[in-house]
């Protein structure tokens, strides 16, 4: 064999076992589904099965859409909780996700389900590739599938895909909408105007989009946004009688919401507002919500800025990073939303960030965090339900994700200010690991 034989036939070899622990990895995670969809009950007083499965589905997705599509006003707190089997609160949306979702709403409840739980699952690929392109420039069918079971094993990805969560599809969205700001940004504000549906993720992606300099595509979401939103609106203002009964539905829906979803006592939360109000045991008022969500917003925007005068060609990887991040500690997210962060793992992961960023200590440090995020399975009611009559040890547990969030987020912010205030600036020479 010659000895320019030898590294092909290591490639295919490489290549080949690549795809068979990808395909390995993604297998065991569909059986894993399939096995807490089915046969799993409970193990040493922790539940194991998914009895909620496909409830934020139903109560997000089918019933607000197929109710819209029926002639009803999914926002009238009465109508929905009628027409809706799994009786829960609409959050509030923008009218967006009438459009956006509309062929749900025209099958049954069950197949829609169906059809939205495989797509979930699609999409878990999709974005594992999305994100490998994206940074690495190469999406292998090995990386892909390994980084799509690693996906589904790990607790958001796994809680999403269950629980039906529209959290992928919004990812996705924030991906190509900070991607393809500066080449395409009609296409990005687009992305941005579908990531609006949900304000949690629409509001502060285009707000840190445009500290970084990406007026156009946030011009171009405005428009794109009044498109999506605007008739479905009026198609609602008229089965409401108007402006004022519509917005006192609107009202009546955000009291109920504000009645389920406590900040101070709800374990999933990954915000610093969330955070804070579980460590003070009280609800926050608007005004210290607000300013919590401007710190992260402002330490993000000033990390940003710190950016946007060097020239290294990996800088867009780590300004992705940062609005990711603060788009999940500004405002309301759950454990669930943590699969926005796909693309800054995968960008830290295969080291395609600035030299002057990736040192060792700061890599491993990161890693180390983000594989925390993932494995935490401990965060959840199952388990914390053990721990009603302790505290310290129920504060800390279901602070953990929010804590380990806050650590990489600094973590980031810190380093690309300090990249920024570098008298030479990043190079590309610099060592990655050093």
């Amino acid at each position: 064999m010659t000895e320019q034989a030898v590294p092909r036939v290591h490639q295919r070899a490489s290549g080949r076992s690549g795809w068979l622990l990808g395909l390995i990895v993604f297998a065991a995670a569909l059986a894993l589904i399939v096995l807490r969809i089915t046969a799993l009950s409970r193990w040493s007083g922790v539940r194991l099965n998914a009895p909620w499965l496909m409830t934020d589905f139903k109560s997000a997705i089918f019933c607000p859409v197929a109710l819209f599509l029926q002639g009803g006003n999914p926002y009238s707190r009465e109508q929905y909780l009628h027409f809706c089997p799994v009786q829960d609160v609409f959050p509030l949306y923008l009218p967006a996700t009438l459009i956006l979702h509309a062929p749900f709403g025209v099958l049954s409840i069950n197949a829609a389900a169906v059809v939205y739980f495989v797509a979930t699952i699609a999409l878990s690929v999709f974005i594992v590739m999305l994100a490998l392109r994206l940074t690495s420039g190469e999406a292998t069918v090995g990386s892909v599938l390994l980084g799509a079971g690693l996906l589904l094993l790990s607790r958001p990805g796994q809680w999403n895909l269950l629980l039906g969560q529209p959290a992928l599809e919004l990812a996705i969205a924030t991906y190509v909408a900070m991607y393809w700001a500066r080449r395409a940004p009609l296409l990005s504000g687009l992305a941005v105007a579908v990531t609006l549906y949900k304000p949690t993720f629409g509001v502060p992606l285009a707000v840190l989009m445009l500290v970084r300099g990406d007026g156009r595509a946030v011009a171009a979401a405005a428009v794109f946004a009044a498109i999506l939103n605007v008739p479905p609106l009026l198609v609602l203002l008229g089965r409401s009688g108007g402006l004022d009964p519509f917005i006192q539905e609107l009202l009546r829906s955000q009291r109920a919401w504000q009645d389920v979803v406590n900040p101070a006592a709800l374990v999933w939360g990954v915000d610093l507002p969330s955070l804070v109000a579980k460590a003070l045991g009280v609800r926050l008022a608007p005004g210290a919500y607000v300013a919590l969500s401007l710190a992260v917003l402002g330490a993000t925007a000033a990390a940003l800025r710190s950016l946007r005068h060097t020239k290294e060609r990996l800088m867009e990887h780590l300004s992705a990073s940062l609005i990711c991040l603060g788009i999940l500690l500004s405002l309301h997210h759950h454990g669930y939303d943590l699969v926005l962060l796909v693309a800054p793992i995968v960008a830290v992961a295969t080291s395609r960030l600035p030299a002057g960023f990736l040192l060792r200590w700061r890599r491993l440090t990161v890693l180390g965090l983000f594989a925390l995020l993932g494995a935490n399975y401990a965060t959840t009611l199952s388990v914390l339900q053990h721990l009603t009559h302790q505290r310290a040890a129920w504060l800390v547990l279901a602070s953990a994700n929010a804590i380990i969030l806050l650590a990489i987020f600094l973590v980031y912010v810190a380093g690309s200010i300090g990249i920024g205030r570098s008298p030479s600036g990043p190079s590309e020479s610099s060592a990655v690991l050093t």
